[in-house]
């Protein structure tokens, strides 16, 4: 029975080890799980416990230790691969070959080997995702195509407005254009950048649209823009190339009968990071010499009127850090491959170029910010508005507690939920404060 039980407890243990893949803010947890397991198991065999067991149980609560001690990923994922090559030597000795040709009936065995090649393949798909995330980012960005390598502008007169679709704008880069929704007698221009961890995403969304369709109601015209996406095109391309389409456009704003003494800059999610940085690169000249680029509103008298995050990723070393298990693996796979790096939230292009929060000045224009509270950058959103405020810089937020229900990432853009209307209904009061 002791053994029946020790073998129980290896094979959790190897379950344990496969989700340190997974669990990089929760190593600490799951590692003082397994080194509890461990020594749970040698307890019970005692003396039957072989010596080797011990000694593989010793090395894989010292790897998990270590791994608790570090920070780098790629380090803990060294670290995570060890323990969980010796978890699965672990179980297999518990039913070793000997154990499969004794009594069991031949379903039995097969469905033994089967478990156990199935663990093998996940083991092996997280570890590959661990050496190169851009496999997966490629294989899930496969299903939407390559950039159009032409388009053609095409115009459109729904009622009330002229819809300028795929303009291309002057870039370095490919993916440059933008779509303008030019309403008559328009209250001002929201220049939209959208979202996708700077791996997905395009300015045609539905789910954008049905947020911006909210935006159009109210009276505001609209620009949703495309740029490259990593890993083809990793960051700061992408901050380089939304300069150029908002220079693009304050130069050609009077093709579509726009006013650019009024505009707000805004996105969600990676869009409302960009957004936030394409503020800071107008506003920050430093930062835009950093970023080696000039300013937008550079010699013109454009003066940005306010910026909008909706789940901003504002501060990219916490890119893969929401709370949420499989979220935070899937933002963190994400952020590796937008900066070509494993330990990507040391690098210079993380806390220096890409933080929006590590580079306001005192001259970045009025922000409204909202977020979730599952699974999202609420925590970044909610320093991003305090160091606002302590700048004396106008803010206004919305970040509903739980008591409201479960509200996801970028829940925002679906203004139809009762919360949806509360934020939209902000979001315009903002606007129409700040675009006077």
């Amino acid at each position: 029975m002791k053994e029946k039980i020790a073998a129980l407890i290896h094979a959790v243990t190897w379950i344990l080890a496969i989700s340190l893949y997974m669990a990089f803010n929760y190593i600490p947890a799951v590692g003082t799980a397994m080194i509890l397991l461990a020594a749970a198991a040698l307890l019970l065999r005692g003396k039957d416990a072989a010596r080797n067991e011990w000694i593989v149980s010793c090395v894989i609560a010292v790897s998990l230790l270590a791994a608790m001690a570090v920070k780098r990923y790629s380090i803990r994922m060294t670290l995570a691969t060890i323990t969980a090559l010796l978890s699965l030597y672990l179980m297999l000795k518990d039913t070793r070959a000997k154990n499969l040709a004794g009594n069991r009936s031949m379903p039995g065995k097969l469905l033994g080997i089967a478990g156990y090649a199935l663990s093998g393949l996940i083991c092996a798909l997280l570890l590959i995702n661990v050496i190169y995330p851009n496999g997966l980012i490629k294989m899930t960005q496969g299903a939407n195509g390559e950039y159009p390598s032409s388009v053609s502008m095409t115009v459109e007169n729904p009622d009330g407005m002229t819809v300028y679709r795929d303009v291309t704008y002057e870039s370095q880069y490919a993916n440059n254009t933008y779509t303008v929704y030019s309403l008559n007698d328009s209250k001002g221009v929201f220049f939209y950048i959208h979202g996708g961890g700077l791996v997905w995403g395009d300015k045609e969304a539905d789910n954008q649209n049905v947020y911006l369709g909210s935006i159009m109601d109210a009276g505001y015209s609209v620009v949703t823009v495309d740029y490259v996406l990593a890993p083809q095109n990793p960051f700061p391309q992408s901050a380089v190339q939304v300069n150029e389409a908002l220079k693009y456009f304050i130069g050609h704003a009077s093709d579509y009968d726009l006013d650019t003494s009024r505009v707000i800059v805004g996105g969600d999610s990676a869009g409302g990071m960009l957004s936030g940085l394409l503020a800071i690169t107008n506003t920050n000249p430093e930062y835009a010499a950093r970023l080696g680029v000039t300013p937008a509103v550079s010699g013109t008298d454009v003066t940005l009127k306010g910026y909008i995050s909706i789940a901003g990723l504002v501060d990219v070393p916490r890119f893969g850090d929401t709370g949420n298990f499989l979220i935070d693996w899937i933002f963190n796979t994400m952020g590796r491959s937008a900066f070509g790096m494993a330990d990507y939230e040391y690098s210079t292009d993380a806390k220096e170029l890409g933080s929006v929060l590590n580079n306001i000045t005192e001259d970045f224009p009025p922000t409204y910010a909202s977020d979730g509270n599952n699974g999202t950058f609420t925590d970044q959103g909610k320093d991003l508005i305090a160091k606002l405020d302590g700048l004396g810089i106008p803010t206004d937020c919305y970040f509903p507690g739980r008591d409201v229900g479960t509200l996801y990432h970028t829940w925002e853009l679906n203004t139809a939920t009762e919360q949806g209307q509360i934020n939209i209904e902000k979001t315009i009061t903002f606007m129409d404060e700040h675009m006077k």
